[in-house]
């Protein structure tokens, strides 16, 4: 591999981040595929981490899959590898002709593995839009290597399911918006509706198909959303399926940077929060990492102009002191907490910190807001 380190300043939607990226790349069929690499914070050579793929959308690059996803945060505290692959000409290859992107993701995998202390049992891929096809063929084609895979905006063809023959139970997360133009919630012309997708990993699974149901609390109540999730459990393997229905939302990222033209973006949740706390349940080597659940710490709103309000569960370990952080992990802001309201919440002014996103930190748990005037 060749590595290089890049420091990119990246400005959208009036907000600006500087990223700083590990970039490798492997040769791959006469030709060099480039990917970037987050490693946790603290990482060690002595340690075996969890890894997890994340593929850009068609269009997208690497470098705006990392920052759109906000994944490092969560990866730091966790204590996984993100890889963020680089498609040629921008794009993955779902079956329509070109570049072998399941042969570069296995050979990818294989590199990986070789060169940092990665858990083989702890492999994962998700990926947006045609990056979630992708993740849907990987699923099939290299089930071997995968302990789960969740695709968010993207969908599999119907010529897909009649090929696809994972060879294990697998796990899957489908997040999807019901108002999304550019993957149709309800289908297209060879490509299945998303419940039937579910469905079809359910049938394919042996789960249970009768799902257990969860309305996630509408705490963002100005991003024109709600979700559901779905639940079938008893796979094989310890499988399941899990879908997150966004009725409203887009073709867009729930919990990551509002893009308008894009529909809207659901702020309830925080999809890859949800997406790495699934992976983490299918991987039996993990048990140190503070899993968290729908009745653990919330903050709200998101977006937020300067109040923000963090609630607690009764169990939490009783918060000593709150950080806020920039995306370059320079502490914005320090609170020490001296006392709860009766209802377990904290109420934080943010007061004349600028527009942007921010990293607030509480105990082990990391989230991500957007401040907005």
């Amino acid at each position: 591999m060749t590595r290089k380190l890049l420091v990119v300043v990246i400005c959208s939607l009036s907000l600006c981040f500087t990223a700083k990226a590990q970039v490798d790349s492997i040769l791959h069929q006469g030709g060099y595929r480039t990917f970037i690499v987050h490693l946790p914070t603290g990482y060690n050579s002595a340690v075996s981490y969890p890894l997890i793929l994340n593929f850009h959308g068609l269009g997208e690059t690497a470098l705006q899959q990392e920052i759109y996803t906000g994944f490092d945060a969560i990866a730091d505290t966790a204590k996984f590898i993100v890889v963020y692959p680089q498609g040629l000409s921008n794009s993955w290859n779902i079956g329509q002709g070109g570049a072998d992107d399941v042969n570069f993701a296995t050979v990818l995998i294989d590199t990986l593995l070789q060169q940092y202390s990665i858990d083989a049992a702890c492999v994962y891929s998700t990926g947006l839009s045609n990056g979630a096809y992708l993740s849907f063929i990987l699923a099939c084609d290299i089930s071997y290597k995968l302990a789960g895979v969740a695709p968010v905006a993207g969908n599999m063809t119907t010529l897909q399911q009649l090929v696809c023959s994972p060879v294990k139970g697998m796990p899957v997360m489908e997040i999807h918006g019901t108002a999304d133009a550019i993957v149709s919630y309800n289908g297209s012309a060879g490509v299945s509706t998303v419940p039937a997708n579910v469905n079809w990993w359910v049938n394919k699974n042996m789960c249970t198909t009768t799902p257990s149901v969860f309305s996630v609390p509408d705490i963002n109540t100005t991003d024109g959303c709600t979700a559901t999730r779905y639940t079938y459990s008893n796979g094989n393997d310890n499988s399941e399926v899990i879908h997150y229905m966004i009725t409203g939302g887009g073709h867009t990222w729930p919990g990551g940077i509002p893009v308008v033209s894009l529909g809207n973006t659901c702020g309830d949740f925080n999809a890859s929060e949800e997406i790495w706390k699934f992976f983490r349940k299918h991987c039996a080597h993990i048990t140190s990492v503070n899993e968290l659940t729908e009745n653990d710490i919330t903050v709200y709103p998101n977006p937020f102009t300067n109040l923000i309000t963090i609630k607690l569960p009764t169990k939490a370990s009783f918060p000593k002191q709150i950080e806020i952080t920039n995306t370059l992990g320079q502490i914005i802001m320090k609170k020490s907490i001296r006392s709860i309201a009766m209802d377990n919440t904290l109420t934080i002014d943010t007061g004349t910190i600028p527009s942007g996103i921010y990293l607030v930190r509480i105990n082990n748990y990391t989230t991500r807001l957007i401040k907005i005037n």
